[in-house]
């Protein structure tokens, strides 16, 4: 979801505060032999590894503009792996999953092994930056609030149009900064920076802008601001008690990141959209 000098995250302080998830390879190595009758489906996962808004449902939607013919894939920044497991169960697909935390990546390979069957899904710890991916290996890349806290985002689609296939597509399912907004005036910590100074956003205008002069033509677009507001305040108002929470991915301040996106997207200071861009020649 998915977020070290030009790593994923622009500095070591950003890189930090991923780790205050201290404890998660111990506590899933806890949970997963306790599986109930039946065994974990993708369902017991969603709070979990579908840790973007929307949840699982927007991986759901986002997958539904998969070609028929996009077979391989990679889930750029992929966080615990949760959109490329659901496209390798749902479509068929052979998917590699990459972040830059190692811990992330040794969960994900916990909760792939703990479905049955294992989806096709490979892990690999890898700066978004600089893929070491082949040039033009996939039919089509996943990228799910991954995008916020970079702050290069030239060289991130330069880098995922290099390893896409002529034609093939950048899925994406993002946080925008609202056009008439002002980024001091949003609140921190979120899932994607603790600080002001860690954020990277754009305005979706920016973001087409830059996605024009680079070689992709957007082909889809949605707002789901509204939507997933609405999916936040729900989720808030959730009384169950998961063992597989955002908490155990983001620590101790989740509740408090929860809070500020609420606040953020209530001001309408962010924007939430999903888009379908295709790589085209220049």
């Amino acid at each position: 979801m998915h977020w070290l000098i030009r790593k994923l995250w622009t500095n070591l302080s950003t890189w930090q505060h991923y780790k205050t998830k201290m404890g998660i390879l111990k506590q899933l190595q806890e949970l997963l032999p306790q599986a109930p009758v039946g065994g974990w489906t993708s369902q017991h996962f969603a709070p979990l590894d579908q840790l973007h808004m929307g949840g699982l449902a927007a991986t759901y939607k986002l997958l539904q503009w998969l070609p028929a013919k996009a077979t391989y894939g990679l889930d750029m920044g992929a966080g615990l792996g949760g959109c490329a497991r659901l496209a390798a169960m749902e479509y068929g697909c052979r998917m590699i999953a990459s972040d830059i935390d190692a811990d992330y990546i040794a969960a994900a390979k916990l909760l792939n092994s703990a479905l049955t069957p294992a989806p096709d899904c490979h892990y690999q710890v890898a700066d978004s930056l600089a893929l070491p991916f082949a040039d033009q290996q996939f039919d089509f890349i996943l990228s799910q609030h991954a995008m916020m806290s970079i702050a290069d985002k030239p060289a991130l689609l330069e880098g995922a149009r290099r390893v896409l296939k002529p034609g093939g597509h950048l899925l994406l399912h993002e946080v925008y900064l609202a056009p008439q907004s002002e980024a001091s005036r949003i609140l921190y910590p979120t899932p994607w920076a603790t600080q002001s100074k860690y954020s990277h956003l754009q305005t979706w205008p920016s973001f087409v802008a830059l996605c024009q002069t680079l070689g992709w033509h957007i082909e889809h677009q949605q707002n789901h601001t509204a939507q997933n507001l609405h999916w936040l305040q729900q989720a808030r108002n959730n009384t169950s008690h998961s063992p597989f929470s955002a908490r155990l991915a983001l620590g101790p301040e989740a509740g408090k990141m929860s809070a500020n996106i609420m606040h953020n997207l209530q001001q309408q200071l962010l924007e939430v959209r999903s888009a379908k861009l295709t790589r085209i020649p220049i």
